[in-house]
């Protein structure tokens, strides 16, 4: 097999997919224990902070002036992978560039078809976040900060606390400390499991867009 003959050349295999070996099922039993002695690096969506890196240096790259605000909306409002990302920014780079002038929040919510107030709205409070995943799945914020470990309650704040760190970019620490005093490894968790989940599961993926959605609006 190839796989042996260049694992006896010590050569360096890397190898990519949507899910862990153990994982995939037409995949023979000997190769699963082959792959799984190797390291795995499970690489998930940017979060606000990497989807601002991103976003800077492709700017930094093809020269553009971008003007106030228009990164945190673009990174606020995009949720997809790495290179879908740098897509949209070289499609409204190249729009500005036509029009002579600057990658304004203007032309990235017109383009992007975000709502109007989003503009206005960029910048929301930690609060405004829990209480709007409460309210999306019909609870209070006292149970989201609370300990009850109800199916769907830990969903919401698991939501909630994935929110808090991929849209505003609080660390994870002060994350906790929102949440009711819970210590940074549970936040941790908590966001790697909804990132993982809208990476497979839609009725996940709809239900954080629509808490994302109704934050601008």
């Amino acid at each position: 097999h190839t796989f042996n003959e260049l694992q006896m050349k010590q050569v360096q295999i890397v190898m990519t997919a949507d899910r862990k070996p153990q994982e995939i099922q037409l995949l023979e039993d000997r190769l699963k224990s082959r792959f799984l002695g190797g390291m795995m690096v499970d690489i998930g969506l940017p979060d606000y902070e990497m989807r601002v890196a991103i976003l800077k240096q492709k700017a930094a790259e093809l020269g553009t002036e971008v003007g106030e605000g228009a990164f945190d909306l673009m990174a606020n409002n995009f949720s997809s992978n790495a290179r879908e990302l740098e897509g949209t920014f070289v499609r409204l780079a190249t729009m500005a560039s036509i029009e002579g002038g600057i990658l304004t929040s203007d032309m990235v919510q017109k383009t992007m078809g975000l709502p109007a107030s989003t503009v206005q709205s960029i910048k929301v409070r930690p609060l405004k976040v829990i209480s709007t995943v409460a309210k999306y799945f019909d609870y209070k914020n006292k149970d989201l900060l609370g300990s009850s470990r109800k199916a769907d309650l830990v969903q919401a704040r698991h939501i909630a606390m994935f929110l808090l760190r991929d849209s505003l970019g609080i660390q994870l620490e002060k994350v906790g400390e929102l949440m009711g005093g819970r210590d940074h490894t549970t936040v941790m968790h908590a966001v790697e499991k909804v990132e993982c989940e809208m990476k497979e599961n839609t009725d996940i993926r709809r239900k954080v867009l629509a808490v994302k959605q109704a934050l601008y609006t």
